[in-house]
């Protein structure tokens, strides 16, 4: 029997030792597929390939199965490290997530809920971007801009002779909502009113304001149910006067209020009445 020379004895106990232990390549060793390599320089791979240059696949069907992963492994690292990194000197996407299987292209993973998933420093709108919740709120719960109105203010000065004047704010549908401003002479009034284009058919509920809570039902049009205070005060007092509330058309046209009523606010001789609000109509 041949025996082995010194220097194959010691090339077999060198390979015996490296295959076994946790990290078998070093800097400027050959990379051996199956076990751990490390480095303490940068590996790179360069070509001119139509398609991929690295192509890693795997077959597995375990639940932790991936095709790449990265890590950065000290929890001292800063906030602009990253797991993996993708760049492109050209027009197209830095990473590209593709699932021909069904499920998401892409994944974010994170330690907990008060953690944002995506960090963005583009403040450009994202094509096709379908966001459930806007700070925690569903779509839903958001009012449609074109369904809100602000009016005002709408001023109207009267001589101080017992004249009045009622001017339009807000038309929505069968309901509309007018300001009323009167002196008679020795008192002034100031309010705002609903009216209902069809009789005895409407619905208002005020739930709130300085005219406080009331309920008033089968409107008339030309009987308008005030939803601020509708209180006269002598000449020259300055009042402003609140209305919050409901307000319900024959058709089920519905509109929600907050609206004000003053008078005197400009502390001009005559009455002098200020008028306005927001209405939401759904």
């Amino acid at each position: 029997m041949r025996k082995s020379s010194p220097a194959t004895a010691l090339a077999a106990v060198a390979l015996f030792v490296a295959l076994g232990g946790a990290a078998v390549a070093a800097t400027g060793d050959t990379f051996i597929l199956g076990h751990s390599n490390s480095a303490d320089a940068t590996t790179s791979l360069g070509g001119t390939v139509a398609g991929a240059t690295a192509d890693i696949r795997n077959a597995s069907t375990a639940a932790s199965a991936t095709g790449l992963l990265g890590r950065i492994t000290s929890p001292a690292a800063g906030p602009s490290t990253a797991g993996v990194t993708g760049m492109n000197a050209g027009s197209g996407a830095g990473v590209v997530g593709k699932n021909t299987g069904g499920g998401p292209g892409l994944q974010s993973v994170v330690s907990g809920n008060g953690v944002p998933p995506l960090a963005v420093n583009s403040s450009a709108r994202v094509p096709n971007l379908n966001a459930d919740k806007l700070d925690g709120v569903d779509a839903g719960g958001f009012v449609p801009s074109s369904a809100v109105r602000r009016v005002g203010p709408v001023s109207v000065t009267l001589p101080n002779n017992g004249s009045f004047a009622s001017p339009t704010l807000a038309t929505f549908g069968q309901l509309s909502f007018g300001g009323y401003c009167a002196d008679n002479g020795t008192t002034q009034t100031a309010s705002v009113l609903v009216y209902s284009s069809v009789l005895h058919a409407a619905f208002v509920s005020v739930t709130g304001g300085t005219s406080g809570a009331g309920v008033e039902q089968n409107l008339d049009f030309n009987a308008g149910f005030p939803v601020t205070s509708f209180s006269s005060v002598p000449d020259g007092r300055q009042t402003m006067y609140t209305g919050v509330g409901t307000a319900v058309s024959a058709n089920g046209h519905q509109v929600s209020f907050n609206v004000y009523a003053g008078q005197n606010i400009m502390g001009l001789t005559g009455q002098k009445c200020v008028f306005g609000g927001t209405f939401v109509a759904n």
